[in-house]
């Protein structure tokens, strides 16, 4: 569904109700930035994210995912994004 879809309005019109409109994002630099991580959802199948969200708590998570069901979207889950990166920048070095 591109940015221009009927339906992705739709969803995302849906989203901002949910989230706020801090906490919701279709511009395609906020997507390809979460898109840089290596654990990131898209990494692995190869697709790209129609939004970035952030839900502050479970109940929002909770809304998302009833919308994602109502609408028949996939829905992939990363927490920070940070993992493999902190991990690497406290690894000590060894000689």
């Amino acid at each position: 569904m591109p940015p221009g879809d009927e339906k992705h309005k739709l969803i995302y019109d849906e989203l901002v109700d949910i989230l706020g409109p801090d906490y919701v994002s279709d511009d395609r630099a906020v997507v390809e930035a979460y898109t840089r991580e290596s654990q990131a959802p898209s990494f692995v199948t190869r697709g790209r994210a129609e939004f970035i969200v952030m839900p502050e708590n479970t109940e929002d998570v909770q809304e998302i995912t009833r919308l994602a069901t109502r609408y028949k979207f996939p829905l992939s889950v990363l927490a920070s994004g940070l993992v493999m990166g902190t991990i690497a920048a406290v690894k000590p070095y060894c000689a």
